[in-house]
């Protein structure tokens, strides 16, 4: 147990070394990187670390609520094929229904979010490697 709280406390000297903004709570870090991304760090019971993250909500990816990745992923995988569904039952009942720029902002749309979840994902993971490295030195 005393080799992983040196560890721990080698991680928050490295983290204030480098100006990340953080918070120490107890036996966790809260590591806050840009577009309301955060990474946690925590030291477990059986003297082993735990690293995962949380979007914050007002995010680009969450919107209202809080969430990871995943979730981001699982919302995304049900809204916009149901948007997409919802447009050609729109077309298909109407025909002379003109959508215009709605059927270019859904495609739109869907990219962007592509983008910004491997941003996410890559910040994530190279964060954690970055940490990873830090606690096995």
């Amino acid at each position: 147990m005393e080799e992983s709280v040196y560890k721990f406390q080698n991680l928050v000297s490295y983290l204030e070394k480098f100006n990340y903004d953080f918070v120490v709570e107890n036996n966790k870090v809260r590591i806050f990187l840009k577009f309301k991304l955060i990474v946690v760090v925590e030291l477990m019971d059986n003297s082993s670390f735990k690293i995962s993250h949380v979007i914050r909500r007002g995010s680009l990816l969450m919107g209202f609520r809080e969430g990871t990745l995943f979730s981001s992923l699982v919302l995304q995988s049900i809204f916009y094929p149901l948007a997409i569904l919802v447009s050609f039952t729109i077309k298909r009942l109407d025909p002379s229904l003109e959508l215009g720029w709605y059927e270019m902002l859904l495609p739109i749309l869907m990219g962007l979010c592509i983008i910004w979840d491997f941003y996410y994902l890559s910040t994530y993971y190279h964060t954690k490697k970055l940490l990873e490295e830090k606690l096995d030195s």
